[in-house]
């Protein structure tokens, strides 16, 4: 309650014509971590006629983006602002802000699909974050540049900058996004095909993320779990898993686990449990425009009907199975021409 009453106190006195802005900026950034949107909303309240010297409108501006991106806003139209910011620290040193400009200059150029601008500026912010042994900072860049590397199929690159990531994070106070940083190395192992070690960090994330209660990690991690458990053909546990993962998204039907699902009980020569599963979200795939989820559906099908021996139909099925894969390798490079259009 004491928060709402700091909120209305603080909006009352930004309406007055001369206000102590830099107290108030001091305020409502303390305010951010824990209460995004009233920090959003009080920015938004702030007289432009106010912010007179170059240091509070380039504060204002760094909270204004950083109260957005907790607020999960697209930042991808502050592009502007966050250039103000960055010029306005250019020449500063030993402030802590700078090397969140720089973070905060990867988020805007990210959403705006500049991967390449926001790269650079992820690295500039993780060498200022290890200059000035900035942990959180540290941990948040290079939790973004690892997420860079892996969508670039830089794999053993992603792995070491999650690493990092992961190393900043134990160092600081409360630890947040371990079991996140953790889960991630994990996955990436996955996709090396380094079952061991994928399940290894996985499982210590699931362990973190239990201790911490964080049902939304949870459900996450498991659903990674049963994938690799799937693959190293661990059926009882992969199955307990994704059910597990599925109980926790009891009031959504997400078809990827219903589909993994599926090709658990295929694993385990249950054929009339995958295809009950199948039929139970038939309607659903029909509908979706979602072409992966179709994809993956199609070929579990056409392996349902492959261990049943009915040749025909899984060919039939198989087909359809390719015609979406194309249209994934489709989208995917038109994506990449558009954003080589946007660099040249």
């Amino acid at each position: 309650m004491k928060y709402y009453w700091k909120i209305l106190i603080m909006i009352s006195f930004l309406a007055c014509n001369h206000p102590n802005i830099k107290q108030s900026l001091d305020e409502i950034n303390r305010l951010v971590d824990c209460r995004p949107d009233s920090a959003f909303c009080l920015l938004e309240n702030i007289k432009k006629s106010s912010l007179v010297s170059p240091e509070n409108i380039a504060t204002h501006g760094l909270i204004y983006i950083k109260a957005k991106d907790k607020c999960y806003l697209n930042l991808g139209e502050d592009t502007s602002m966050i250039m103000n910011v960055l010029n306005y620290y250019q020449d500063k040193t030993n402030i802590p802000d700078k090397g969140w400009a720089y973070y905060y200059a990867g988020r805007v150029f990210q959403d705006a699909n500049k991967e390449q601008e926001a790269y650079k500026y992820y690295i500039e912010a993780s060498d200022y974050a290890k200059m000035t042994s900035n942990h959180h900072l540290g941990s948040m860049s290079n939790y973004y540049l690892a997420e860079y590397h892996a969508r670039q199929f830089m794999f053993d690159k992603a792995i070491t900058t999650y690493k990092q990531a992961l190393n900043n994070c134990l160092q600081t106070k409360e630890k947040k996004f371990e079991s996140i940083f953790l889960g991630s190395v994990g996955y990436i192992f996955g996709q090396k095909n380094q079952l061991d070690s994928a399940l290894y960090y996985l499982e210590k994330a699931y362990t973190i993320a239990s201790e911490q209660n964080d049902t939304g990690q949870i459900a996450n991690i498991s659903n990674d779990l049963s994938v690799f458990l799937l693959e190293d053909q661990q059926y009882e546990k992969s199955k307990k898993y994704i059910e597990k993962s599925i109980s926790l998204h009891a009031d959504s039907i997400i078809l990827s686990q219903h589909i993994i699902l599926a090709d658990i009980y295929l694993g385990m020569e249950k054929v009339d449990s995958a295809l009950f599963v199948l039929k139970q979200i038939e309607s659903n795939i029909l509908a979706s425009k979602d072409v992966y989820n179709k994809a993956i559906y199609y070929e579990t099908l056409s392996n349902l009907d492959e261990s049943r021996r009915d040749y025909a139909s899984s060919l039939i099925y198989y087909k359809t199975y390719t015609n979406y894969l194309d249209s994934i390798y489709k989208e995917e490079r038109e994506t990449s021409l558009a954003e080589i259009e946007q660099k040249v």
